[in-house]
């Protein structure tokens, strides 16, 4: 498994549990703009339940078929197009001619695309500064 993602890059730098006391601290930052911009939390809660769910998602990767390793873009695209609230395929497993392979590619192209940010992050990135 290659660890390209941003949430692995800065755990691999820093540690999980900088990562997790990152997030926690965005997250209530986020809650905290609630009163200054409404929506907020909405927006904050919507990004906790992905970032949840595609973990949760996450825990499959590794698996193979036919000796080849299923790409964690793949089972982000059932999470997505059987999830979201506004698909026509919510709570379903079986889509329409492998509608699930073309998102899962759209994931890979789009996580490319942002790659060169990811890694410009991952190793120049630092620690921020205490106020």
């Amino acid at each position: 498994m290659t660890r390209t993602g941003l949430r692995l890059k800065i755990r691999d730098k820093y540690g999980d549990t900088f990562f997790d006391e990152a997030f926690e601290e965005v997250h209530a930052a986020f809650l905290q703009g609630e009163s200054i911009t409404p929506g907020t939390k909405r927006f904050t809660d919507v990004l906790t339940f992905w970032f949840h769910t595609l973990d949760t998602a996450s825990e499959d990767i590794g698996q193979t078929v036919e000796g080849v390793e299923i790409p964690m873009a793949y089972f982000a695209a059932l999470v997505f197009l059987s999830l979201t609230p506004d698909s026509p395929f919510i709570r379903q497993t079986h889509f329409p001619a492998d509608l699930d392979f073309l998102v899962a590619s759209m994931l890979e192209q789009a996580k490319a695309q942002a790659l060169g940010h990811i890694e410009l992050i991952g190793e120049v990135g630092g620690r921020l500064r205490q106020a």
